[in-house]
């Protein structure tokens, strides 16, 4: 199996295709990367990895022969922020395109079970886009196959300034 429970010593190899795909991204000439902050942030992360309360996280890495080639990062909130159940959300998904694409699968399982597994949680919820904010067909279509269901669409209103 290629992918495994991310640790602090990856955080290095997990920003280095973020700050390689970010020029290309929705966000590129809009913001830049706090490299100093999404490596605390990632840190923090890392030290609820697998837990089951509200704001647990579920951090993983794909490798291919020792070298990380993508990651996911999703976590447990409160429903809709108010209630006493637990809604997983995925935060960040990336697969390298020379990564080995049956992650993919390996890691929606992964998440689906951490999530099935605690008798708090009630939703699950991913995004079909990509790094550049495009959807990807053939995501949706597994995640169709796993049980879900589109659920909402999100507009965004881009503010310049």
């Amino acid at each position: 199996m290629t992918i495994r429970t991310a640790k602090v010593s990856d955080v290095k190899a997990i920003l280095a295709p973020i700050e390689a795909a970010y020029p290309r991204s929705i966000y590129a000439g809009v913001d830049t990367i706090d490299m100093d902050y999404t490596r605390q942030f990632y840190t923090r992360a890392m030290h609820f990895n697998g837990h089951s309360n509200h704001q647990a996280t579920l951090f993983l890495v794909s490798e291919v022969e020792g070298v990380v080639q993508g990651y996911f990062f999703g976590f447990l909130d409160r429903l809709y922020n108010i209630g006493h159940r637990l809604s997983a959300t995925d935060v960040h998904f990336y697969l390298a395109p020379d990564a080995d694409q049956r992650d993919a699968l390996r890691i929606l399982t992964a998440f689906m079970e951490w999530a099935e597994g605690n008798h708090k949680v009630v939703e699950i919820k991913i995004g079909e886009s990509n790094v550049f904010g495009e959807p990807d067909g053939r995501f949706a279509a597994l995640l169709e196959r796993k049980g879900f269901e589109k659920a909402a669409t999100v507009f965004t209103k881009r503010i310049t300034r």
